[in-house]
């Protein structure tokens, strides 16, 4: 699984994620020159720029789009159907050669001809439309020569032409690859290796990136990327439910208890090598312990059990491979998400389970409203990225804009299952007390990212919410300074000086010292630092809030 170095930067106006990969291409910047004039547009992901596709030979198929487009108001010829000749039902699978001849090209014309290649924004398949691709076939000398080009060490671990159909459809179109033969090395170098996602991190919802892409030449070769999701499960009624639940949890609130399942305490913990997986696992708890649901964290290496996890609304766990385990009393709560990053969970999604097998299909025969998993070996870096992921979600972005926003790859292995219209936390349910924190350190200059190895720094505590809720600052305190070992210890509790700004929506709490033993030189295969984590008690404007940081030095 690919590892990633993440940090943290939180401005003063707004609060800015980013992630930065080590072993795969890094999607291009937008750049200064595409910015738009006008405001941006923040606008999630509409009815009207949703094209949905089904298997003309199914009927089940053609009546769960129908029933989506009825029940979400997406115009009736916005609906694309097609005759999946080859479909391998056992392996839900189609050729390579299928798909290019059956599915792009058709699909392109549809758009073209109706003129709904900018209008639309998002492709759903629905049920029982295949959901994987097998690969063209490649030669050893090409898989050398691409392996080449693509500077890939170990061709035969990261090179496959195979790859889920949703992930192959966001990249509908590919720039300058329109046209070329098959046999053509560059075009058979595309579809054999992972693409970055041009769209990951960056600070807009994906209407105000496409506008900004389509004048950008730093994305000339790129296309016209779209997002896609799938609403799929083991059986029609738990397809068309996938859009009860949703809209029901946008009437009525989405409400229950957050779930994080990992393998160990990750302050300074090296498991397994994968510390970025631990790293979800505490972020996707940390958002939603911010955003004010009762969270129940498992970190002692096994698994939650049967009956554990009742009311469950948010879960994020992290590698039991293919080993579901029905803690949920057969039973999430109307719009609940739910991931396990692990390798193989997507790979069947039609078979009810109980418990054992992927982990995708699990979730779905208990009657979870979104999930995401990869239908072949994807790696861990192309999971959705819970520090993007969970901020987004809370701050009231659609299913489709956050996971599409959070998601590193394309032509490659993940599928989001849902509605991407599903928008939990937007109007009357937007989490009023959400807060994003982070933690700068300075050594007395400029507050930066990185602390002294020996010495102390100062700290700056920052928390920034959706509403001005921050308001007795007089009353706030640091009720846990979560120092992560003994070379490590927080002072200055005694000075604490909270600072509002941005009419109470931003909060600067500035007075406390980080000082530290000698921690050593850091050592770069622990590929992450230790983390510091702070709680900050708010009383009644918010009550109990985690600010986090890894270190390094």
């Amino acid at each position: 699984m690919n590892l990633l170095r993440i940090g943290w930067a939180f401005g003063l106006a707004a609060c800015l994620a980013t992630a930065a990969a080590a072993d795969t291409p890094a999607p291009p910047p937008l750049g200064t020159a595409a910015a738009p004039a006008e405001k941006p547009d923040d606008a999630n992901l509409r009815p009207d720029e949703v094209l949905v596709i089904a298997n003309s030979t199914s009927a089940d198929s053609l009546a769960v789009a129908k029933y989506y487009m009825e029940k979400r108001g997406i115009p009736m010829d916005q609906l694309f159907t097609v005759a999946f000749k080859d479909y391998n039902a056992k392996g839900y699978e189609i050729s390579f050669n299928s798909f290019e001849n059956g599915v792009t090209i058709p699909l392109r014309k549809f758009l073209e001809e109706r003129k709904l290649k900018d209008k639309i924004l998002c492709f759903v398949t629905v049920y029982d439309v295949p959901y994987a691709v097998s690969g063209i076939q490649v030669t050893k000398e090409e898989l050398d020569q691409i392996a080449k080009e693509h500077k890939v060490p170990n061709p035969g671990q990261v090179l496959t032409t195979r790859a889920a159909l949703d992930s192959e459809l966001a990249w509908l179109y590919r720039g300058d690859l329109a046209g070329l033969d098959p046999k053509d090395i560059k075009y058979r170098s595309a579809y054999c290796y992972l693409d970055g996602n041009p769209f990951f991190g960056q600070p807009v919802k994906f209407r105000q990136f496409r506008k900004n892409a389509a004048t950008n030449p730093k994305l000339k070769d790129f296309g016209t990327m779209y997002m896609t999701a799938r609403l799929e499960a083991p059986s029609v009624a738990l397809a068309k439910g996938l859009v009860d639940k949703a809209m029901e949890a946008e009437r009525d609130g989405p409400s229950g208890i957050g779930y994080f399942d990992s393998k160990g305490p990750t302050l300074g913990n090296r498991k397994m090598g994968y510390p970025e997986g631990e790293f979800w696992a505490r972020r996707a708890w940390l958002e939603t312990h911010n955003a004010g649901f009762k969270t129940v964290k498992e970190e002692t290496g096994k698994l939650f059990g049967p009956g554990e996890c009742p009311d469950a609304l948010i879960y994020w766990g992290w590698y039991a491979l293919t080993n579901y385990q029905n803690a949920f009393n057969g039973k999430f709560r109307p719009g609940a998400i739910a991931v396990h990053t692990a390798s193989g969970e997507a790979t069947d999604i039609r078979t009810p389970r109980e418990s054992g097998g992927p982990w995708c299909g699990g979730f779905l025969t208990h009657g979870v409203t979104v999930t995401s998993g990869p239908v072949g070996e994807p790696f861990l870096n192309a999971f959705p990225h819970a520090e993007i992921f969970y901020p987004r979600l809370y701050q009231g972005w659609s299913i489709g804009d956050a996971y599409w926003n959070s998601h590193f790859e394309l032509s490659w292995m993940m599928v989001l299952i849902g509605d991407p219209l599903y928008t939990p936390f937007g109007g009357k349910n937007r989490r009023a007390q959400y807060v994003q924190t982070a933690l700068l350190f300075s050594d007395g200059g400029p507050p930066g990212q990185k602390v002294k190895s020996k010495g102390a720094c100062d700290l700056a505590l920052m928390l920034k919410a959706q509403t001005p809720i921050f308001k007795n600052t007089d009353k706030y305190k640091v009720v846990d300074p979560g120092v992560s070992g003994p070379k490590l210890k927080v002072t200055g509790l005694d000075k604490l000086k909270c600072e509002l700004k941005e009419d109470g929506t931003l909060l600067v709490i500035t007075g406390p010292k980080l000082e530290a033993a000698d921690l050593g030189a850091f050592d770069p295969k622990q590929e992450m630092g230790p983390e510091l984590e702070v709680h900050v008690d708010l009383g009644p404007d918010g009550g109990e809030k985690i600010v986090s940081q890894l270190l390094a030095w």
